[in-house]
């Protein structure tokens, strides 16, 4: 099986998703990042992440998951109206993750983990 990661990111600490890196070097087959131009409950932000940027240098083209383990970083972009609080355009996003996954190449035998680009799982898992 493969393991696949996928992650909203916004304003993390470069020492989060360093210490996330190198706990899982090499584990993941890719690793999804989904960047939103709101904040969960609604209001503007800007990008951080943006083609060309020094930061999406550093998180797509460094190897910081390992030398073979494909990057996507996604910019999300809803303006409509969002239903009930700001969960639901949470929802949105992690729903793309998965939809990045797929164009990915995974599969119903691969192993999907979707966490927060500040929480570090241990690579004993």
């Amino acid at each position: 099986r493969r393991v696949f990661l996928g992650s909203l990111i916004a304003d993390d600490s470069w020492h989060a998703i360093g210490a996330i890196a190198m706990e899982v070097y090499g584990i993941y087959t890719a690793a999804v990042f989904v960047e939103s131009n709101r904040t969960q409950t609604g209001t503007p932000r800007k990008l951080r992440f943006e083609q060309g940027s020094t930061a999406h240098n550093i998180l797509v083209e460094r190897n910081l998951f390992g030398p073979d383990t494909r990057i996507i970083l996604d910019q999300f972009s809803f303006e409509g109206k969002v239903p009930g609080k700001g969960l639901i355009r949470e929802q949105m996003q992690r729903s793309r993750i998965i939809e990045l996954w797929k164009e990915a190449g995974m599969t119903e035998h691969d192993v999907g983990v979707i966490t927060d680009a500040d929480e570090t799982p241990t690579r004993d898992f």
